[in-house]
């Protein structure tokens, strides 16, 4: 993880608005990359933002509105090995939070244990969807085939309070926190799949006050 260089970042439309930067990733992908899935609306994010009262494009955001929106997307640190597919990319989680009238935004890469090896050595290790399994430069790795990196990217759900982060291809589910103010907790460096029951994810700072986004049976 890069030490990002600028913390907050206004203009005049978000003069109102708190922007910082709070975390930042080595990509590995070429500056002048012109992949279709790279490009554009497609192009990969490799900052983590903390935006606070955001501004209304139009019309106000209702006193009663309270609760969170979360996304899960595919968002790319490093290029394939040979062939890269839309659902190769890392896994990204964005909130969006409402209370008081007020909304508030959050973007955080899944720390999954495969995320963490090529964020360690700086390039990918297991094949993409579209790629054989023999160009895997490791021979552990999860999914339905086997060699593959999880990248819990594909769904996110809220049971109890807690959010849950799974893979398409049979991969772990990462818990998240939305509730937690603590950004420091050593789970953000080092997480743990959620079915061995070991530690929370936390790294979301939200508000003093928690949303209520609880949910599930």
């Amino acid at each position: 993880m890069i030490p990002p260089t600028a913390k907050s970042r206004r203009s005049p439309r978000d003069a109102l608005m708190d922007i910082k930067a709070v975390g930042k990733f080595l990509s590995t992908l070429p500056e002048d990359d012109d992949h279709p899935y790279r490009t554009g609306p497609w192009r990969p994010q490799t900052t983590e933002w903390d935006a606070d009262d955001l501004a209304a494009v139009e019309g106000e955001i209702p006193r009663d509105l309270d609760g969170i929106y979360l996304r899960n997307t595919e968002n790319p640190l490093h290029p394939a090995l040979k062939v890269y597919h839309p659902f190769d990319g890392d896994g990204m989680l964005h909130l969006v939070g409402f209370r008081d009238g007020k909304a508030f935004y959050r973007n955080r890469f899944i720390r999954t244990d495969g995320f963490l090896a090529e964020n360690d050595v700086g390039a990918p290790l297991w094949p993409g969807l579209a790629e054989p399994v023999s160009l895997a430069k490791r021979t552990d790795g999860w999914g339905a085939r086997g060699r593959m990196k999880d990248a819990s990217s594909t769904d996110v759900i809220v049971h109890c309070g807690t959010a849950l982060t799974s893979f398409y291809q049979c991969g772990d589910l990462y818990r998240i926190d939305p509730h937690s103010r603590d950004a420091r907790q050593r789970n953000l460096e080092r997480p743990a799949p959620a079915r061995n029951g070991s530690g929370r994810f936390a790294f979301w700072h939200l508000t003093v006050c928690r949303p209520d986004c609880t949910g599930g049976g």
